[in-house]
């Protein structure tokens, strides 16, 4: 990270991901199988993950598939919640369980950077010390790599305050912050851009991301079609915004807890947060991830000269934001048959850049486009039909 913008292999580029929270189908709880475990990220690539975090730390064969598959993880201790006292019993443990999570996980490539924890009332002096103390021994244990501290209290006290004082956060190489507006933050829709405005200009010189955002029900009620508004309405905020590197979408499946605050009682204590259920099924919120979080997008596809389609495709300057290379395309009558069809090799594709691309004219002008990465997961997949009677 150079001057609060974000490089990997020299280049410039902006991340998006989601987290899992593992232990949540009913049939297994944390006694997950391998392939349970490789199904979850599947999932995650399956709405082009390549960003992540873990509150606590999985089976190494959970981070050999982010190893493989281009998803990179900050991994956490598990300490969180405003509740949890600063004092020498929490220091010590934390301490043992951050100096074990380096030297289990130290050689995941996959891993690029270690938080200290989540939610901590990082404005109070003690809470604040040993963070910073957290913080400091990580850099000491693995000089090599990152580390920070994920914050719900970075919108306390701005810059422009005459007692003003730094989140914990700041003590971190970077900014992460769960932002949720208009749901546990307890404001307007409209206000969420300037509060967002107000911690990067306290923070000037910190890349900024955002840790977590989402819907949270029961405690937020509306079903998955809010939970699709609030991500549209999310996303185009953060992609207004140059100084945001990166988000997380929380949460992949639907996830069991026993922690305060949780509305649900019946035995499954459930936070549906998701956009998958416990089950790995997949919800209507599911594809709008998938779509919003492209590297390429699709946005025409026209009839060229004769028995030729031409689509115009665009590298995405949001969320997320890097280099296309090795990619192919596909037009196809049904989302499940593309594979059967042609493929065409796209092109290398910059953010920012528009390239026009022919195809053969199988279906008269219309008919549905998917591209896939290099390791075969879905990017995006666009459906450009039109009969007249939809109209």
């Amino acid at each position: 990270m150079l001057n609060g913008q974000v490089f990997l292999n020299g280049e410039r580029i902006k991340l998006m991901g989601v987290e899992w929270t593992a232990g949540s189908n009913p049939n297994f709880g944390f006694a997950e199988t391998d392939s349970m475990i490789l199904a979850m990220g599947k999932l995650m690539k399956n709405v082009n993950c390549i960003f992540s975090r873990q509150h606590f730390q999985q089976d190494d064969l959970f981070y050999e598939f982010c190893d493989r598959n281009g998803i990179i993880v900050q991994q956490e201790v598990p300490l969180w919640g405003p509740e949890t006292p600063a004092n020498d019993t929490i220091r010590s443990i934390a301490m043992k369980q951050l100096e074990r999570m380096i030297s289990n996980m130290y050689n995941h490539p996959s891993i690029f950077s270690w938080g200290v924890g989540n939610e901590l009332r990082g404005r109070d002096a003690d809470m604040k010390q040993m963070i910073a103390d957290l913080l400091k021994r990580s850099r000491e244990l693995d000089p090599t790599r990152m580390t920070a501290y994920v914050s719900n209290t970075l919108t306390t006290s701005f810059y422009n305050n005459p007692k003003f004082t730094a989140d914990a956060a700041n003590d971190g190489d970077y900014l992460m912050m769960n932002e949720y507006g208009a749901s546990w933050w307890d404001i307007p829709q409209g206000k969420i851009h300037s509060y967002l405005d107000s911690v990067h200009f306290s923070y000037p010189n910190k890349a900024f991301f955002i840790s977590e955002f989402g819907l949270c029900e029961p405690n937020f009620k509306g079903g998955d079609q809010r939970r699709l508004e609030d991500l549209v309405y999310h996303m185009a905020i953060y992609e207004s915004k140059p100084y945001v590197e990166g988000a997380i979408y929380f949460d992949l499946t639907d996830y069991r807890t026993h922690y305060p605050g949780t509305s649900e009682k019946n035995k499954f204590r459930r936070r549906v947060h998701g956009i998958y259920d416990m089950y790995g099924n997949p919800k209507p919120s599911m594809k709008v991830l998938r779509e919003l979080s492209s590297p390429v997008e699709v946005q025409q596809a026209r009839q060229w000269k004769k028995g030729k389609l031409n689509l115009l495709i665009f590298g995405s300057i949001g969320l997320p934001q890097h280099t296309v290379k090795g990619y192919k395309l596909y037009v196809s009558a049904t989302t499940e048959n593309y594979t059967s069809t042609k493929a065409y090799a796209l092109p290398d594709i910059i953010p920012g850049e528009g390239i026009n691309f022919e195809v053969d004219d199988l279906y008269n002008g219309v008919g549905i486009v998917t591209i896939v990465r290099p390791n075969r997961y879905i990017v995006t997949q666009k459906d450009f039909s039109w009969e007249e009677k939809d109209q």
